[in-house]
């Protein structure tokens, strides 16, 4: 049984790697990072349903290890000037 304390510690996991996957630049990476976000997590946590002795800790472990990695290709993606796709227009994300 997963414990209230373990819940929210994952859904804080969550929400850190789908708001730092939303910082890319670049339409086609983020949609990429997003989706892949929501079926790796929903993969795992299906794992954990299917084994509930197991502990959530290689999740946070392996969550912790993917916000880093994303950080670091948000930061390089930064770095290079893209110009927005018509699939960008009207949305919320600024050209940078």
């Amino acid at each position: 049984m997963v414990s209230p304390s373990e819940v929210t510690q994952l859904r804080h996991l969550y929400r850190s790697l789908l708001r730092t996957a939303n910082n890319y630049c670049a339409y086609n990476f983020r949609d990429h990072a997003n989706r892949r976000v929501r079926r790796v997590f929903r993969e795992k946590l299906s794992s954990l349903n299917d084994a509930p002795s197991e502990s959530v800790a290689p999740i946070v472990q392996w969550g912790n290890e993917e916000l880093a990695a994303l950080r670091r290709q948000v930061l390089i993606n930064s770095m290079y000037q893209v110009d927005r796709l018509v699939v960008e227009e009207g949305k919320g994300h600024k050209a940078r």
